[in-house]
């Protein structure tokens, strides 16, 4: 492929079109394709990928058998192993998104999973999910990405799925919400 730097045993062996990429690692982005402009690091990391231009791969398995991966950043050991469909997501933490785990199909697009083991339901778009405490649903904006809030957005806490109808859900059975408690004098 043009341009591409391939580093290690078989990093980038029977890859098709990685033009300006980069392999580094014992069969980083081999067999991948379609995998233009994009970082694969680590010990078989983006191997077998499809679909994944512009993405960094990072870690030991990372991204290894995703497919339609465009645009995404994947970290951590087994992190995104055979997602599907996960364009424009961020993986990050030891086997976040590995389909081979949870076999869930499609993670979907527009993700953000952050943490050990997590995953999100089959083809979700648009959603996060932090540490498994945190969800949130219709995260991605069309409007300015820099600075605009996701007017649709929603976040629950305890629930892997916000009522469509709140901004905000909490779901436990045995705790509560304490809100601040302040004095006269720290309020004013």
């Amino acid at each position: 492929s043009n341009g591409a730097v391939m580093v290690g045993a078989s990093a980038g062996y029977q890859t098709k079109i990685a033009t300006g990429s980069i392999f580094l690692g014992s069969s980083a982005g081999r067999a991948a394709t379609n995998a233009s402009y994009s970082f694969f690091a680590g010990s078989q990391a983006g191997y077998g990928a499809s679909a994944a231009t512009n993405s960094i791969f990072f870690g030991r398995y990372a991204g290894s058998g995703a497919t339609d991966a465009n645009d995404s950043i994947i970290m951590g050991y087994q992190a995104g192993i055979d997602s599907v469909s996960a364009s424009t997501s961020i993986l990050l933490g030891y086997r976040a998104g590995d389909n081979r785990c949870y076999d869930v199909g499609s993670i979907g697009s527009g993700n953000i999973i952050i943490g050990y083991k997590l995953t999100l339901p089959p083809a979700s778009t648009n959603r996060i999910n932090i540490g498994g405490v945190i969800f949130g649903v219709n995260a991605n904006s069309s409007l300015n990405p820099n600075s605009a809030a996701t007017a649709t957005g929603a976040v629950s806490i305890g629930i892997n799925e916000p009522n469509a109808s709140a901004i905000l859900e909490l779901a436990a059975t045995d705790k509560g919400l304490l809100l601040p408690r302040m004095t006269k004098a720290q309020r004013d």
